[in-house]
């Protein structure tokens, strides 16, 4: 039994002492006014989200979501993580379009172009099926067109339930896999022993 010490940071507290542990998840939780100290979390409520919206974008869903992705980019090219945690987490609390259109040009548009960024990074993408188990989405993160993306690029991929607690720890791997399979992957990255390899489906 391998045994690694990994840590899930956030952009706004990275790890104090990175170099003490064997990896490092990146992930960005907050939409921020960071001169004003005001913080506010994207997957804790809707409520949540919708006063980021109303406060930092005057209303703007979409301004609101581009923020975050430019923010993920900022993160993966400054901090430099091994894994990057559920890239498109600000569409936790958006089902039915609430705050932004998932489907249209302009927010794919941002997507696509911080998942280029972020891959082009070498970062591992984790497929995190925690939404869907908890009952909060359809679908894990990330959305099946950056899945899609992210195959043609060749960018590494790596099964993850996000699990806050032990009976979690497979829960919805197996239906990520074959959701992975059928969008044409055909390995997923795994952390053994020190690093990642690849594994096939």
């Amino acid at each position: 039994l391998h045994i690694s010490c990994g840590m899930e940071q956030d952009f706004y507290a990275p790890a104090a002492q990175r170099d003490k542990l064997d990896y490092v998840i990146g992930s960005l939780h907050y939409l921020a006014d960071v001169a004003q100290g005001r913080y506010f979390a994207v997957d804790s409520s809707a409520a949540q989200l919708a006063q980021a919206i109303e406060e930092l974008f005057d209303g703007n869903g979409l301004a609101a979501a581009e923020a975050y992705y430019r923010e993920l980019t900022r993160l993966a090219r400054q901090q430099q993580p091994d894994i990057i945690g559920h890239f498109d987490l600000v569409v936790k609390h958006n089902r039915g379009n609430r705050f932004f259109d998932e489907e249209s040009a302009a927010y794919r548009d941002a997507a696509l172009t911080a998942l280029e960024a972020v891959a082009a990074t070498g970062a591992v993408f984790e497929l995190n099926t925690r939404a869907v188990y908890r009952g909060h989405r359809a679908a894990p993160y990330p959305a099946d067109f950056l899945l899609r993306r992210l195959r043609e690029l060749g960018a590494p991929v790596m099964l993850s339930a996000d699990c806050h607690l032990a009976a979690e720890l497979t829960a919805g791997l197996t239906e990520a896999a074959a959701r992975l399979r059928g969008l044409g992957f055909r390995e997923v990255a795994v952390w053994h022993d020190g690093g990642f390899t690849s594994q096939r489906l």
